[in-house]
């Protein structure tokens, strides 16, 4: 695995703050896993998103979502879970993780 450090500029953080805020980031569990209404069933050998957020007005927020998780089966759970998701693949893209990725 290929280590390396990056930054963003203000304007990429502040826009991404905003994303985490619309896609209800900090109002997530700090764990999906074992949550009654975003992970009633698990599958194994998922991989896991890890996102911590770190701003003076919220402080630190980090949420462990397992991907192998099934919400409780209403669509608003679900939806959750793919804002998440899309804001963690935000994250990733405006800081071109990609180059840090080994090949599988």
């Amino acid at each position: 695995m290929v280590a390396g450090t990056d930054s963003l500029p203000p304007r990429v953080f502040t826009r991404l703050l905003s994303l985490a805020d619309s896609a209800g980031f900090f109002a997530l569990p700090d764990s999906t896993l074992g949550h009654p209404a975003l992970c009633t069933r698990v599958h194994t050998d998922a991989p896991s998103i890890i996102v911590s957020v770190y701003a003076a007005a919220t402080g630190l927020k980090r949420v462990n979502h397992y991907m192998g998780c099934e919400g409780g089966g209403d669509s608003t759970s679900a939806a959750r879970l793919r804002r998440l998701e899309a804001f963690a693949a935000e994250i990733d893209r405006e800081a071109g993780t990609s180059r840090w990725r080994s090949p599988p």
